[in-house]
């Protein structure tokens, strides 16, 4: 029995030598101050928006946590992450944006070298801007050698590389995770909902777009996804109705515009006027 205390007494000392270890160094990562923190969530929450008034506001926070704490490396890489949407939803030509993107996340590096999301960003900069697949899967090995990783960083890796480089499998597996650990953010549905395409399991991609619809029934992405999906089904009604959704919602937004062209176009090609040729 005094043996089976002692052996208790060394695996206590050794539990608690590794734990003060462990705070040790993550308390070596820097701490930004809280008004600056509270500025970045509420960038955060407007990012996924795709509007021009969300865009807007998220740079303005974002901007704002800056001014706060320019010490503070995240804000940086949310600002890349502006630039990003930007050029994906047509905002900004992919050779203006992208360059921002690359200077702001190596920006964060500087201030924080091991950063995931700043490497992150730059291997989504090294693979759909630069087509440097190899210094991209380099940049995401960087992101992503701990387990820990915040659903943001986990979406990018299975869309930007895994997905991309035609791991769609991993790729499904990671979207799956995103929602389970933030159920709540419509664009992590929309994701997966790519990813499931990919696959050709267009009906569990149905009920993921239509998931994040539900979330947020002005969400003109999805509506856009959903009629382009049903047009190249054959779903004609079903197309216009999307297209007539995202239009409402973004009247702003080529994609949306380009889509509700060609669904009525193909809706006059149907049913032409008396005497039209359909040619």
């Amino acid at each position: 029995m005094s043996d089976i205390f002692a052996v208790q007494d060394e695996i206590a000392g050794a539990i608690a030598d590794a734990l003060k270890l462990k705070l040790v160094r993550k308390n070596e990562r820097r701490m930004p101050s809280m008004p600056a923190y509270e500025a970045y969530l509420r960038y955060r929450s407007y990012q996924w928006q795709f509007t021009p008034e969300a865009s807007r506001r998220s740079r303005a926070c974002v901007e704002q946590a800056l001014k706060l704490d320019p010490e503070f490396a995240l804000p940086y890489v949310g600002l890349a992450d502006y630039y990003l949407a930007l050029a994906a939803v047509g905002g900004m030509a992919p050779a203006e944006a992208m360059p921002h993107a690359r200077e702001l996340a190596t920006r964060a590096l500087d201030l924080e070298p091991e950063l995931p999301e700043a490497h992150a960003m730059l291997g989504i900069v090294a693979g759909h801007y630069d087509y440097d697949w190899k210094e991209a899967e380099h940049r995401f090995q960087l992101a992503t050698r701990h387990e820990a990783m915040s659903p943001h960083l986990r979406s990018w890796h299975a869309t930007f590389m895994l997905q991309s480089t035609g791991r769609l499998t991993e790729a499904l597996v990671q979207s799956a995770r995103v929602i389970d650990e933030d159920p709540l953010c419509q664009m992590w549905h929309m994701m997966h909902a790519n990813t499931l395409c990919a696959l050709g399991r267009m009906e569990e991609r149905v009920l993921a777009v239509r998931r994040a619809l539900e979330l947020d029934p002005d969400f003109w992405f999805g509506w856009a996804q959903s009629g382009l999906l049903a047009a190249v089904r054959g779903h004609h009604d079903e197309a216009l109705h999307c297209a007539e959704k995202a239009m409402a919602a973004a009247p702003w937004s080529p994609y949306a515009r380009g889509l509700m062209a060609a669904v009525m176009e193909k809706t006059v090609n149907r049913n032409p006027p008396p005497g039209c040729s359909t040619r």
